[in-house]
């Protein structure tokens, strides 16, 4: 808090710094004069985002949604990314990855994420490995948000057109993924847990974040994680005319989905086990697995049982990610049930973890304006370059009516679903796949002259 003393003459108190929270208590102590309030105000503060999409939804409840998730991410847009505006303010690589997929739905500007990229890179440590937050005065090492900022340049590189920062950038994820290379095990090679804090999710019963498994151990998580993000580069690779490294991250991808099904895969549970005891079981490494390529539908369908240990606010994007991969709408609206729900119990912003949460607003949990726009209206990139798209929409029973407008740095996507039939529109130098594809099928593509409804 703040502490003001007045002197007798009238006079205007400002703060030094921002403040951030859901409630605001004023304590006023006079002494042998009274003391007159003449005026309260607050204002906000942060990076001046211009917001270039719309949405509008049939149901008010998605509405507000929209707001609380914009909410969310805007408190933590300021000179860099920040995890949360009040406690360490400081730009984390998990967080900031779903920030900055966040922000390419809302916006055009690419300022901030290319800032977060270049930061991330010139924290790189000459073990190869990026710092967990940065710029921070402690360095920090989380591993696994190391093989984050290789996800987050996939994801530029996706949405945005400049190959020149992605050439610049390619040599520090090559590191990144040599750091790791150097933790394989001898005889299995599986990646063995670098030694840090090997952080993925506030998940009830692991300690401190991390899953069963210690330093120096293989994790199935880690390695299910390493190969989804093998992918994901063999594809940008790919892009950049680096075709040799492409296959080299393929077969490495390859090898090492054997090694994970050979020592993780419990065939009794049809699922694969967090450690090498096969004692630990997460949705957590089910739904990187299913990224990876490590499992089909028979391990989604597995993906919600009750026994699995459970993903938090943070790590549901990747629970989001899994249901869009397999066309299942119906689990993406249930998924989006915790959000609507935050409202209620006076947040105006997402918190960091399920109450009692320490962090009132952690722009990570904005993730939902990125599934929204990929899943609900289903548009996606399709290529690197951020100028070809699908227009997938993920249909559900109870999928609200909506109209949905995404500017991209390219051009304006516009979505508009009423009663079960799509309209599909867009504008300037983007290519977009002439079908839509739902849960069953093609979905009825029909063309209205409605601009907008309430």
């Amino acid at each position: 808090g703040d502490r003001f003393t007045a002197d007798g003459a009238s006079h205007q108190c400002r703060t030094l710094d921002w403040d951030a929270g859901r409630y605001l208590l004023l304590r006023i102590e006079t002494g042998d004069t009274p003391l007159k309030l003449s005026g309260f105000c607050l204002r906000a503060t942060g990076y001046p985002l211009a917001l270039d999409s719309e949405w509008q939804f049939a149901a008010p409840a998605y509405d507000a949604l929209i707001g609380l998730c914009r909410n969310s991410l805007l408190r933590c847009m300021h000179t860099t990314y920040m995890d949360c505006p009040h406690y360490e303010q400081m730009m984390y690589a998990g967080d900031s990855r779903l920030e900055m997929l966040s922000t390419y739905i809302l916006s055009r500007d690419r300022r901030l994420p290319r800032k977060a990229l270049l930061e991330f890179a010139a924290s790189q440590t000459p073990e190869g490995f990026t710092l967990a937050r940065y710029p921070s005065r402690e360095a920090q090492l989380i591993p696994p948000f190391a093989l984050w900022f290789a996800s987050m340049v996939c994801d530029y590189a996706q949405w945005t057109d400049e190959p020149e920062l992605i050439a610049w950038l390619l040599p520090r994820v090559r590191r990144v993924m040599e750091a790791f290379s150097r933790c394989r095990e001898k005889t299995s090679g599986l990646i063995l847990n670098p030694a840090g804090w090997n952080f993925y999710d506030w998940a009830e019963g692991w300690k401190l974040g991390e899953p069963p498994g210690g330093s120096n151990q293989p994790g199935a998580l880690l390695n299910c994680h390493y190969v989804y993000t093998l992918e994901l580069l063999a594809q940008l690779e790919a892009y950049m005319g680096c075709g040799e490294q492409s296959e080299a991250w393929q077969s490495e991808a390859q090898q090492l989905r054997a090694a994970v099904r050979e020592r993780f895969f419990v065939p009794e549970r049809g699922l694969l086990s967090d450690d090498t005891a096969q004692r630990c079981f997460s949705q957590h490494t089910q739904a990187l697995a299913l990224l990876g390529g490590l499992g089909g539908r028979e391990l989604y369908d597995k993906l919600f049982d009750p026994g699995l240990t459970g993903c938090t606010i943070y790590f549901s994007h990747y629970l989001f990610e899994a249901a869009k991969l397999f066309g299942d709408g119906p689990r993406c609206l249930k998924l989006l049930e915790f959000w609507r729900n935050l409202s209620g119990q006076g947040f105006l912003t997402t918190p960091e973890r399920p109450e009692p949460s320490r962090s009132d607003c952690h722009g990570w949990g904005s993730h939902p304006l990125y599934h929204l726009a990929t899943g609900l209206a289903g548009i996606r990139p399709v290529a690197f370059g951020g100028r070809t798209f699908a227009v997938r929409p993920l249909d559900a029973p109870d999928c609200p009516d909506f109209h949905c407008v995404l500017g991209l740095p390219a051009g304006e996507i516009t979505v508009t679903r009423r009663g079960g039939d799509y309209a599909v529109e867009s504008r300037g130098d983007l290519k977009i796949d002439d079908k839509m594809f739902g849960t069953n099928g093609d979905t009825t593509i029909s063309h209205y002259q409605e601009r907008s409804f309430s």
